[in-house]
């Protein structure tokens, strides 16, 4: 068997302000929150990410592939 598409939904963010939180911790591991910066590493590291993708498409969005080739959008 083999798994070509998983999609997950639930939450949609309700401010830019919550995207751009994202995505500063996706693309430099920085947070605006008193977060242990360790375990954010750890966090950020072990998603392997590849590539990153911030833009306007209609919509707002965040788009990244991971070293495993997992698409998240």
């Amino acid at each position: 068997m083999k798994i070509s598409n998983v999609y997950i939904g639930g939450w949609f963010q309700r401010t830019m302000l919550q995207l751009t939180e994202i995505y500063d911790f996706l693309r430099e591991c920085k947070s605006q929150l008193n977060l242990d910066s360790d375990k954010l590493q750890e966090f950020r590291k072990s998603l392997e990410i590849g590539k990153i993708d911030y833009g306007v498409d209609g919509e707002e969005y965040i788009e990244f592939i991971t070293a495993l080739n997992i698409k998240v959008i």
